[in-house]
């Protein structure tokens, strides 16, 4: 890797990595030594893009820009946001993204879904399903009125379920 280099040079990890491949060496050890030397570019393009830009695919422009705003603050935090667990955000994507392919054939933006879209949605839905799709949706719009994109949450006082208690049998 270092026969050709002069001072000044950088090593880029993508041009590293084959080069390392193909003499069946780990990369991880050569990078961590060519990083404390300093001349490592790290120039990875993290797997969480790829994975958001898949999801992404066949939602419309106004619609996945919301999504990735909201997903990045997911993954990365905000000012006063924490960054959520990488389970956690893509649980969140996955359940609602069938129900964001449906809005995207109607809608053009988050803003033009009311609240009986969300309760024909998850009419359709039971258990676990339906539960995951509501939580997603709520984190959805709550990201979403929070940064403006939005002016109300259609997913405010849906309860998740209905539990009745109560006496099993009248005395």
């Amino acid at each position: 890797m270092l026969s050709q280099h002069v001072e000044g040079d950088t090593i880029r990890y993508t041009e590293m990595f084959p080069v390392l491949r193909a003499l069946d060496i780990g990369a991880e050890r050569v990078a961590e030594v060519l990083d404390e030397m300093g001349v490592l570019v790290d120039d990875r393009r993290p797997a969480f893009d790829d994975w958001l830009e898949r999801k992404l695919d066949g939602l419309t422009q106004g619609i996945s820009h919301d999504i990735e705003a909201w997903q990045r603050m997911l993954h990365d935090g905000g000012a006063r946001t924490r960054a959520r667990d990488q389970a956690t955000v893509w649980n969140y994507l996955n359940a609602i993204r069938p129900v964001l392919l449906i809005w995207s054939a109607r809608y053009h933006h988050l803003r033009e879904v009311t609240r009986d879209d969300v309760l024909t949605v998850l009419a359709t839905l039971h258990g676990s399903r339906r539960m995951n799709t509501l939580v997603g949706l709520r984190s959805l719009f709550a990201c979403s009125k929070k940064n403006g994109t939005i002016f109300r949450n259609p997913t405010s006082h849906i309860k998740v379920g209905q539990q009745e208690y109560g006496v099993i049998q009248p005395l």
